[in-house]
């Protein structure tokens, strides 16, 4: 089924809207809460309580001054004294590497391309006076002219087609009859856009009444006054501009007229009279709930001055972030830390201002006179020291009695002293003008535990600082930078010049507030790291495991714990490092160690070559004996086998001789049988 889309207003209709809600808004000129600002700058300045009659010390406590002042040096000493209270925090080992880049990227943005330590500084301040301090952060887009100097002649045509480059015809000078080839000056377009950080003035920003916080406020907006010359600048035309009506033309601004009437003689002259005349209320609204375009309530971004809108887009998000000291639940305006303190002010300035007159009093009594004591009543009023009075009568001059001082006074003093500590949460004892705390008596364990609990207080305002304020911020920053950021920058991540590409980065990221705020609580955590490296050190289960690289990061950690990121100055990474020279001495005794191993060796080798030579002869020996043995037996069997041989010789010469005797018998025997 389709929505019904409903109408959408025209700039006239949404002009009317938005100034209603501004009238009606919380921060508005005369609202309650501007009242308040100003009262509360009076007293910080220590122009009020007024006197209350002519002649008494015009003496002023400080307690609002000096409250404001001692937490917001804690608060600022902690979050911009070099050590990183925000980071961003990687979502697994891959995105380490990106996570320390990112918050090298967005300390860069904040310190270095804007004035951080200024800008948290207002915003603190901001906070305890007014309830709420306030940063706006915002993508600038700028360029800046750079003139330079065309090094050889070039075509007029080309200069003037290139869009990165501007042209004065005053400034080029031909170098041919035709003029087609020119020398000279031409200016070229430098991007410097960037990320702006400003902290608003309390009086500039204001947002929908009842509103529970910035994200759900109906109506938030920042009033700044722009002349006509920056109205034409943004592309206001001439005959628009002439036609916007000075409905607060005769409305100053009183917040900043109090802010700088303890520099200014006599307020506006005239020409900052002339110049209000000149220029119109510029709103930067940003609106919720109401439908613009006829599509639905989105948030959109109208900019508007007088009746007539300047500019109106849907945006993401409010480029605001805030800081409030002393939240109050369901409600955006916390409570004022620095009105808390007035009633004290005002009780001991009352209080030392009746001291001092005393004083004064019972220094320079007033007199009753006999009439005729004196001859010459100047002599009495003569402020000479040591000065003479004539007088008609001695008892004719007494003072007037003089009331004593009430000695509850001086307690009375010291109970708002308390009362002040237990409001503000700023002792003496953690500033560390308690002499009583600080004494002999007192053991440095006990000094320490009663000033880590005096600063409770401190602690809860710094987290909601680093919490509500500087997450949001370096959450901003890095979106900006996504979307925004073109340029590829080296930065210094932990010693290592890193070039940062921001077009990689992923769109989602966690950001971490770490807090050491309180007495001796950063030499905790650094003692803390030492102990780790120790125990690792000297543990045989672990010794092993604890290799350079991760005592390279123990060691990082504890440096940057201390306030000292750049480790790298000091300690060079493990796969980095050289391997270190010998020492001469241990150097001298691994060469005596080896001489003695070589000669152990020797000696070995040695006894091995003997041990093989007494093998040998062993061996020869017994070979010898195997041949003599050998031969005996070969020769006894050759003697066996002659022996066998001539046995069968003889028997065979036996045999013979046998059988010729037998044949020498058989013919015998036939020449005896025949005779012929």
């Amino acid at each position: 089924m389709a929505t019904k889309r409903g109408k959408a207003l025209t700039d006239d209709e949404l002009c009317t809207k938005l100034d209603g809600l501004i009238r009606r808004s919380v921060g508005w000129y005369s609202s309650t809460l501007s009242t308040e600002r100003m009262k509360v700058m009076e007293f910080y300045e220590g122009e009020r309580p007024l006197k209350s009659k002519r002649g008494q010390s015009s003496y002023i406590s400080t307690d609002v001054y000096d409250s404001v002042e001692a937490m917001s040096a804690q608060l600022i000493e902690t979050m911009a004294s070099g050590r990183k209270i925000v980071q961003f925090a990687p979502k697994g080992p891959h995105a380490i590497k990106q996570a320390k880049m990112a918050t090298a990227f967005a300390d860069f943005v904040f310190f270095r391309q804007n004035p951080g330590e200024n800008i948290l500084q207002t915003v603190v301040k901001d906070g305890l006076l007014a309830r709420a301090g306030v940063a706006m952060v915002y993508w600038d887009e700028a360029e800046e002219l750079e003139p330079f100097e065309l090094p050889e002649p070039v075509l007029l045509a080309q200069l003037k087609a290139d869009p990165e480059i501007v042209v004065y015809d005053n400034e080029l000078e031909d170098a041919t009859p035709d003029g087609e080839w020119v020398t000279g000056k031409v200016c070229r377009k430098v991007d410097k856009s960037q990320i702006r950080i400003e902290a608003v003035p309390p009086n500039e920003f204001g947002c929908s009444q009842r509103a529970r916080s910035l994200e759900t406020a109906p109506l938030v907006y920042r009033r700044v006054k722009k002349t006509r010359a920056q109205l034409l600048a943004m592309g206001v035309p001439e005959g628009q501009i002439k036609k916007l009506g000075h409905d607060d033309e005769d409305l100053k601004d009183d917040e900043e007229t109090v802010r700088f009437q303890s520099v200014e003689e006599n307020g506006l002259d005239g020409d900052d009279t002339a110049e209000d005349a000149d220029s119109f209320w510029c709103y930067e609204c940003y609106v919720r709930h109401i439908d613009i375009d006829g599509k639905g309530a989105r948030l959109w971004k109208v900019t508007k001055a007088s009746n007539y809108v300047l500019s109106k887009e849907q945006v993401k998000q409010l480029p605001f972030v805030s800081f409030v000291p002393i939240k109050q639940p369901h409600r955006f305006w916390g409570s004022n830390y620095a009105a808390r303190v007035i009633p004290v002010q005002l009780a001991k300035t009352a209080l030392t201002r009746s001291i001092v007159d005393h004083t004064i009093v019972t220094n320079t009594p007033r007199w009753q006179i006999v009439n005729g004591t004196l001859r010459d009543p100047k002599e009495l009023f003569d402020p000479r020291l040591g000065g003479g009075v004539n007088v008609n009568r001695p008892d004719g001059i007494i003072p007037l009695p003089q009331q004593p001082l009430n000695p509850f006074v001086f307690q009375t003093i010291a109970l708002l002293d308390a009362d002040n500590e237990d409001t503000t949460g700023i002792s003496r004892l953690s500033q560390g003008l308690n002499k009583d705390a600080l004494s002999q008596q007192n053991s440095g364990a006990m000094v320490e535990q009663l000033t880590s609990n005096s600063q409770v207080r401190q602690k809860v305002i710094a987290r909601n600082l680093a919490n509500d304020f500087l997450i949001p911020l370096y959450r901003m920053i890095y979106h900006l930078t996504i979307e925004n950021e073109k340029q590829q920058r080296i930065l210094d991540i932990a010693g290592d010049w890193v070039q940062v590409d921001p077009s990689q980065w992923s769109e989602e990221v966690d950001v971490v507030a770490s807090l050491h705020l309180g007495y001796g609580e950063i030499e905790k955590q650094a003692q803390k790291w030492v102990g780790v490296h120790q125990m690792f050190l000297s543990s045989p289960a672990i010794a092993h495991m604890y290799g350079p690289d991760k005592q390279y990061a123990v060691l990082q950690k504890l440096l940057e714990v201390g306030g000292t990121p750049d480790i790298q100055t000091y300690l060079t990474p493990p796969d980095q490092a050289q391997p270190p020279p010998p020492n001469p001495e241990i150097a001298f005794k691994d060469r005596e160690i080896k001489v003695k191993e070589a000669g152990v060796q020797l000696d070995k080798e040695q006894w091995e070559f003997e041990k093989t030579e007494r093998q040998l002869k062993l061996k020869f020996e017994q070979s010898k004996v195997e041949n003599k043995k050998t031969m005996d037996e070969a020769e006894l069997a050759l003697r066996v086998d002659k022996h066998e041989h001539d046995k069968v010789v003889d028997a065979a010469e036996i045999k013979v001789m046998q059988d010729t005797a037998k044949t020498a018998e058989k013919t015998a025997i036939t020449a005896m049988a025949s005779p012929n």
